[in-house]
């Protein structure tokens, strides 16, 4: 995504999953359903001659490049570190305070 190309997406872990889910929903990309030849060609014509493919990867690659890179990052690891978001408590009063941190792993990719 840094180079601004769209991608044909074909995740085979928990991890990149999550990322085809993000690339898929900013339309930077599009998926692998058919991993014989034809189906790669397939998908990689789509990719290289819908723009809106192309015109969105560049969007995302432009953020990565406003982002801050590595010390922004991890600014904003320490601080969302530090958030601690008071629940609403529906416990008995003896089993002390209830805490959700929520970290939303995609903010740094809707910028």
């Amino acid at each position: 995504m840094w180079h601004g190309l769209p991608l044909v997406r074909y995740p085979q872990t928990p991890e990149q999953h999550g990322v085809a889910n993000r690339v898929a929903a900013r339309g930077a990309g599009v998926p692998l359903t058919d991993p014989a030849a034809d189906g790669i060609r397939c998908a990689v014509e789509t990719a290289l001659t819908d723009p809106s493919y192309r015109e969105n990867a560049q969007k995302l690659a432009d953020g990565f490049r406003r982002s801050g890179g590595a010390v922004e990052a991890a600014d904003a690891i320490e601080h969302a570190a530090n958030l601690v978001i008071p629940c609403k408590n529906t416990l008995p009063p003896t089993a002390g305070a209830c805490f959700l941190c929520y970290v939303n792993p995609y903010s740094f990719f809707s910028r």
